[in-house]
């Protein structure tokens, strides 16, 4: 009705006059007989002649607003988009849900689980290098790496939603980083200390590059366990989205 007032009230009645209406004394439009049994080829040209006088550019807008609100309706589709007394159902979301919280308030949950290892991780790295750097020694360099690997790996799966996925990642990470844990644990026993840190342990600054880049090993090496941990919805082992 709304689009129809663009043609003004003189032309609307023209052209439904054309298509077969009359108009009783209320204004109602009540169409004719002889439009009910259909018309010949002069009625279909008088019609088309009366649009063409009439219409113009009202109905070139109407037809354009018309185009304009079938476009933004199929796109209130697509998103789920509640439209007039229909509720159109809201797609299915796939790949990672970027609102929901996770450890760290404010952030999404993948965010803030990277966020939340870093933190772990860089933490036991300097504490690390702290005592390492006053005691001059080197022995639990290898195994605080393989603690930060765990702690990490722990931490992010507690915070999770504890999906299949999930804890099938997670137990692999923590496996093998027990069997490394256990061999460098091992190896510095036996050879009694790491030859890589000779000329470094009794110098600070320097002694700190290394648990930093230590730190950035266990990090960058376990992002997929963060990943997969800090995203909702790994009910299953099948192909994410």
């Amino acid at each position: 009705r709304r689009d129809s007032m663009t043609l003004g009230p003189g032309g609307f009645a023209r052209i439904h006059r054309a298509f077969g209406f009359s108009f009783d004394d209320k204004g109602c439009a009540r169409r004719s007989q002889r439009s009910r049994g259909g018309g010949g080829g002069d009625d279909g040209a008088a019609r088309a002649d009366v649009v063409r006088k009439v219409g113009g550019d009202s109905v070139r807008r109407a037809v354009g607003l018309a185009a304009t609100r079938a476009s933004a309706r199929a796109r209130f589709a697509d998103r789920g988009v509640t439209h007039g007394r229909r509720i159109l159902r809201a797609p299915r979301a796939r790949g990672l849900e970027m609102t929901r919280t996770g450890i760290i308030p404010g952030v999404s949950a993948v965010e803030s689980s990277l966020l939340a290892a870093a933190a772990v991780d860089f933490g036991i790295q300097f504490v690390g290098w702290a005592v390492a750097s006053v005691l001059k020694t080197e022995k639990f360099y290898d195994i605080l790496g393989s603690v930060a690997f765990a702690s990490t790996a722990a931490m992010t799966l507690a915070s999770s939603g504890l999906g299949a996925r999930q804890v099938l990642v997670s137990a692999m990470a923590l496996t093998w980083t027990a069997r490394l844990g256990v061999f460098l644990g091992l190896r510095a026993h036996r050879d009694g200390g790491d030859s890589r840190f000779d000329g470094v342990k009794d110098k600070p600054r320097v002694f700190a590059i290394y648990w930093f880049l230590q730190g950035v090993w266990v990090w960058v090496t376990s992002l997929p366990v963060y990943i997969v941990n800090g995203t909702p919805g790994q009910s299953g082992f099948g192909a994410a989205g």
